[in-house]
């Protein structure tokens, strides 16, 4: 009984960061778009409305993948408010130059939100070898991408040895917290009947997560090899964790 209101309680949690993420940014868009818009007056009060709500929530959101949204929102007010600063003393000397500055940091703040948003809910996926590269993709940037999906392939291919997750990919599996906080949904498919030497491969793989405490969805498609059956079965499963 208790396992079963620990993890309603975990997904209520998430679901309730993910509803405070969401009014932080669409907060955040209405200073950043009056920002840019002329005639417009943007709202400092709603500004930082937005920043305490981040602060206070941001202790709840460590260890979890909204908690990396939380920390780009901060780091976004915090840099723009230290650039306007640098910048005020442009409008005393001549119009343009301050008004070109605060139309620059406008623009790369608005940028900033926009690419949080989007990354709520990107996602990115690949098969076989095309799994080795969305993976180096999505690890090289993840601030990009909240889900992540691999099918018949990971990229120790073709190693089936051991993964040190110090060096592997340049350690960027190194912090399980850090990858857990960064992907809401990391996802691996295979086929029961596939070929050597994917089966290890993704064992190795699968073996260094654990190891790391890195939480993943893992799919197996029964009686399918390395074939388009396969992978439509691991879509078809991967589609549903986006709509969660």
């Amino acid at each position: 009984m208790s396992d079963i209101i620990d993890v309603q309680t975990s997904e209520e949690k998430a679901e309730g960061l993910k509803a405070w993420g969401w009014v932080s940014y669409v907060l955040h868009l209405i200073v950043a778009v009056a920002a840019v818009v002329p005639g417009a007056q943007p709202s400092a009060a709603l500004l930082i409305i937005a920043l305490v709500l981040d602060l206070v929530k941001r202790g709840d959101a460590e260890g979890t993948w909204q908690g990396s949204h939380f920390s780009w929102r901060i780091r976004t007010v915090l840099w723009a408010g230290v650039l306007y600063l640098v910048t005020a003393p442009l409008w005393l000397l001549f119009f343009v130059p301050g008004w070109i500055a605060w139309c620059v940091i406008s623009l790369w703040f608005l940028y900033r939100i926009v690419r949080g948003m989007l990354a709520m809910s990107r996602a990115i996926a690949g098969l076989s070898m095309g799994a080795n590269q969305t993976m180096r993709i999505a690890m090289n940037h993840p601030e990009a991408f909240a889900y992540y999906g691999g099918f018949s392939g990971t990229s120790n291919y073709p190693s089936t040895e051991p993964l040190d997750a110090d060096t592997f990919l340049g350690g960027k599996f190194k912090d399980g917290k850090a990858v857990n906080r960064q992907f809401k949904s990391f996802f691996l498919g295979l086929g029961t009947s596939e070929p050597t030497p994917f089966p290890g491969v993704v064992k190795a793989f699968r073996q260094m997560l654990d190891k790391q405490g890195i939480k993943y969805t893992y799919y197996e498609s029964p009686e399918t090899a390395h074939e388009w059956l396969t992978w439509r079965r691991a879509l078809h499963q991967y589609a549903q964790l986006l709509f969660q």
